[in-house]
């Protein structure tokens, strides 16, 4: 049972580390576009 809960946890850890890159990947780009537009 131990072993199925620390997959599960593993699983969570993975989703929310890509969603985490997600995000900051969205936040770069639109920091980005917003100086190309300045310049």
């Amino acid at each position: 049972m131990a072993s199925s809960h620390l997959k599960l946890f593993q699983s969570h850890c993975k989703v929310s580390l890509h969603f985490l890159l997600n995000y900051s990947f969205r936040v770069l780009y639109q920091i980005f576009e917003k100086l190309e537009v300045k310049d």
